[in-house]
């Protein structure tokens, strides 16, 4: 029985045997072939692979029947599976009479030149690019470690991704944000700090001695009122501040009453006139050596201490 749209003929080598000549005819899969077929012709069609059940069936023709066979002139698809277009290919290149002529239309190669490392990648290709995946994220997981701190100070600077660089207070309901800690000598310092913190973008509430205390009361209740009723302490640390009876006791009573918080709120910004913490008692001295603090004459130092402060959104 002849393929439809096919041209079949005898042999005339074999009276019982059929040439069926399927040329340009926009076959996309093989066409349905008789038993007696000696010769296939099915070249310039838009066949692009040849399924394992014609595979077979071909093998078997051409051992019974010596079938010969014409396939150039299709996009052939060739691909590392074990049933590809070119292993086979080769498995009967003999009897393909035009296999020389056969293009991989996906390589853009001959067939008969493609080379298994066209096809089918290195097997440490995989790990290997798992691998540098792997190294990139981890590498980016430190990277956001490391520079978490910056990336989140600039989120909040400008209010980009707030829901993240936003860190929640558990204190929202103190009289003031922030209790500045100096001593006299140094109250030409305050001014920057109502400055950029009041009068800022943000609008802190400040708390000082200078403005906030009541005449008269006793200074010593004043620091323990002033610390209870702030979100955050901040303690400028002078030469000044260090050689001062009263700052040492702020800076204590701070630090016993930040001791058990949850939130860090105690910041210390040093002066660069400290040269040493030999001033300070054991513990005030501990202190500084096992927390950080904030310096005053670092790079973007106001916008270190913005971040420090209580986030208001």
């Amino acid at each position: 029985m002849c393929p439809d749209n096919c041209v079949c003929c005898l042999d005339n080598l074999n009276s019982t045997g059929l040439n069926v000549d399927c040329r340009g005819r926009r076959l996309t899969e093989f066409p349905l072939l008789p038993g007696s077929i000696t010769k296939l012709d099915l070249g310039n069609n838009n066949i692009t692979e040849i399924n394992p059940q014609w595979q077979e069936f071909l093998k078997n023709k051409i051992i019974s029947n010596g079938l010969k066979i014409f396939l150039a002139g299709n996009p052939w698809t060739c691909t590392c599976d074990i049933n590809d277009i070119v292993s086979f290919g080769r498995s009967i290149s003999l009897h393909i009479q035009d296999f020389a002529d056969m293009e991989c239309s996906n390589l853009g190669k001959h067939l008969a030149l493609v080379e298994e490392s066209d096809i089918c990648p290195s097997y440490f290709i995989y790990p290997l690019i798992l691998l540098i995946f792997s190294l990139i994220i981890i590498t980016a997981l430190n990277a956001f470690v490391y520079f978490k701190q910056p990336i989140f100070m600039w989120f909040y600077e400008h209010e980009i991704c707030m829901s993240m660089a936003v860190r929640v207070d558990l204190e929202r309901m103190k009289k003031f944000d922030a209790f500045l800690c100096f001593t006299h000598k140094d109250e030409h310092l305050i001014a920057d700090y109502v400055e950029r913190l009041e009068k800022g973008q943000r609008q802190f509430r400040l708390c000082f001695y200078l403005r906030d205390w009541n005449v008269g009361a006793s200074i010593p209740e004043c620091i323990i009122q002033s610390v209870k009723d702030s979100r955050r302490i901040i303690i400028l640390m002078t030469k000044n501040f260090l050689e001062s009876t009263w700052g040492k006791l702020e800076f204590r009573l701070a630090l016993h009453a930040t001791s058990k918080d949850r939130c860090k709120r105690l910041i210390v910004i040093l002066y660069p006139d400290v040269e040493n913490f030999d001033d300070l008692d054991s513990e005030l001295k501990a202190y500084m050596v096992l927390n950080t603090y904030l310096r005053r004459d670092s790079p973007n130092f106001w916008n270190k201490l913005l971040y420090s402060m209580p986030h208001i959104t």
